[in-house]
């Protein structure tokens, strides 16, 4: 195994000092700026949420229309169109004007 001119020592100080720094970094941010990060990650984990949920509702959609089901508001179980009663969670539909 070739060392390439490198010390074993030498790396595990340079580990050490940047490990050191990144401390040092993490410790300088100031707490709304933290916040304000966290924040960012919390908006777009719940718009990628949101988009997954209107992905999931318009698939839902399509095979609803396909067989002749629809999908209960209450429990998003999918029932027969013709059902005035959710069979899972007893939701009462409205009728629909024809």
């Amino acid at each position: 195994m070739q060392k390439k001119g490198r010390s074993g020592l030498a790396g595990l100080a340079l580990g050490a000092l940047l490990g050191v720094f990144g401390l040092l970094i993490a410790a300088c941010l100031s707490d709304k700026k933290r916040d304000e990060l966290r924040i960012a990650e919390i908006n777009a984990t719940a718009a990628m949420a949101e988009a997954a949920a209107a992905s999931a509702r318009a698939a839902a959609r399509q095979l609803d229309a396909a067989n002749d089901t629809k999908v209960c508001p209450r429990c998003a179980e999918t029932v027969k169109a013709a059902a005035l009663v959710c069979r899972y969670c007893r939701h009462e539909f409205t009728a629909e004007p024809a």
